[in-house]
């Protein structure tokens, strides 16, 4: 592994580039004149120029290829200098030679030591400073953000986008249900009926549209027809749902084999949710570590995100974008609701809310105080409303 401070020659810069595929910018004609990328000249089209960067995000050292131009544009690679590998949101992932490894090892042209500290996962370095609104903290089950972000450049000026964090928390997954099959129970009353001669021969006349009760004709899919066919019907369930099948139509199956194959499906179920129900526990786990983060810029990283606290006040504290303004109470409201929409089965709707506003900034939120009439739907149940 490399040391993060390290630095690399520019030329050596230019031979990874080419390496990868990469037009280098650097090395363009420079008796022609390119206004930013996508420029022409005569036929000749310059947009695959790049030009490759170190750029330090914390005390992690990056070497990132952009675009040039006038415009932000995500880097095309981006290099991790401390372990010589393709970030994980590097738009290519190819892996360097070990003529290259070796040569930016060679190539080091400053080395100093590194002063190694704990970071909480917004980055600051709480152990050497804290303000009063921050105490003094380190939560090491927080994920540090070492990997490369979008990176660009605006002319000579470089910008960095900060890594997105989400503002919810991940999605458990929803387990499979059994697709319905007949059951034992469902073969067992086939059999028991189609020994029954005389529900037999009530049913090859309600077949042929013969009342089996009067003997008299009736309708094929009539009324009567259909109220006689209940008692050629099997009943059987299927999780929650009441279900019935025509005994008739179980004479092909092959009661054995279909019950065999029923186990095994329902097996092959069983088996796929046992992985979602672990998958589910690490949701939980996950959602758990979110809800005990303190600080704003703080996040968990999960399968590509970053997921961070949902809300924007903690402890009575706006902590959104590190505000740490008190919320201070400075009126109450009353919103009413008019359900005079036809059909509408619900009253009309009083809530009163206390309205907070931060000490800091100009952010409000709304807690619910009491509500009355509009059915319990209307009522959130945290209790909260943000502005």
């Amino acid at each position: 592994m490399l040391d993060n401070n390290v630095e690399i020659d520019n030329n050596l810069i230019v031979e990874i580039g080419e390496y990868l595929g990469f037009s280098m910018w650097s090395k363009r004609d420079m008796s022609k004149e390119y206004d930013y990328p996508g420029a022409r000249d005569g036929n000749e089209h310059v947009e695959n120029y790049v030009n490759g960067n170190i750029v330090e995000y914390k005390d992690l050292k990056l070497l990132v290829y952009t675009s040039e131009g006038a415009y932000y544009h995500p880097s095309l690679y981006t290099l991790n200098m401390s372990t010589l590998k393709p970030t994980q949101k590097s738009n290519k992932q190819t892996q360097l030679s070990p003529i290259l490894v070796e040569k930016i090892k060679a190539g080091m042209m400053k080395k100093s030591p590194i002063i190694r500290t704990k970071l909480c996962a917004g980055g600051c370095e709480c152990c050497k400073k804290s303000t009063p609104n921050q105490p003094k903290k380190t939560l090491p089950e927080i994920v540090i953000p070492t990997r490369a972000l979008s990176v660009g450049t605006n002319s000579s000026n470089q910008t960095s986008q900060i890594q997105t964090i989400e503002r919810y928390h991940p999605t458990k997954k929803t387990e499979k249900n059994y697709q319905e099959r007949y059951n034992h129970f469902v073969f067992e009353k086939f059999n028991e009926m189609s020994k029954n001669t005389e529900l037999q021969n009530d049913y090859n006349k309600w077949k042929d549209g013969i009342n089996y009760k009067t003997n008299r004709k009736i309708k094929i899919g009539g009324k009567i027809h259909s109220e006689l066919k209940q008692r050629f019907m099997i009943n059987y369930s299927h999780n929650i749902y009441s279900l019935s099948v025509l005994f008739e139509s179980l004479i092909d199956i092959n009661a054995t084999e279909y019950l065999q194959e029923t186990e095994q499906i329902y097996k092959e179920v069983d088996n796929e949710n046992a992985v979602i129900q672990d998958y589910n526990k690490l949701i939980d786990s996950i959602i758990e570590k979110i809800q005990k983060l303190e600080r704003w810029n703080d996040f968990i990283e999960f399968e590509g995100k970053c997921y961070g606290i949902t809300s924007k006040v903690l402890n009575n504290i706006h902590i959104e974008n590190n505000c740490f303004g008190e919320m201070i109470f400075t009126r109450k409201d009353t919103e009413h609701t008019f359900n005079d929409r036809p059909f509408c089965n619900y009253d009309d709707k009083e809530t009163t809310y206390s309205i907070y506003k931060c000490s800091k900034c100009i952010y409000e939120n709304k807690m619910v105080e009491c509500s009355t009439g509009g059915g319990s739907q209307y009522v959130s149940q945290t209790g909260f409303w943000w502005k």
